[in-house]
């Protein structure tokens, strides 16, 4: 039996790490693609681009989220959670 344990902040940020290395080959990132580096559901998702809190741009009908865009995001974010 595997005992439950929790998950620190670094094996998470190391996981969040692998998942945008396999997007690494794209420069725009669909929401639901953002979801799942984020661990995320696709609706929050949605809902942090709509309310700008994560960085998007609008290509007719279609959201994407710039890969570097959300790189800086994160960091930002890491960065806020360490001060």
């Amino acid at each position: 039996m595997i005992a439950d344990r929790k998950i620190t902040s670094t094996e998470e940020k190391n996981s969040n790490e692998t998942l945008l290395a396999l997007f690494e080959d794209k420069v725009l990132l669909t929401v639901p693609e953002v979801a799942k580096i984020l661990r995320i559901g696709r609706t929050k998702a949605y809902e942090l681009v709509r309310d700008d809190i994560i960085p998007s741009i609008r290509l007719g009908k279609h959201i994407r989220v710039p890969l570097v865009s959300l790189k800086k995001w994160l960091q930002i974010q890491v960065n806020s959670d360490i001060q």
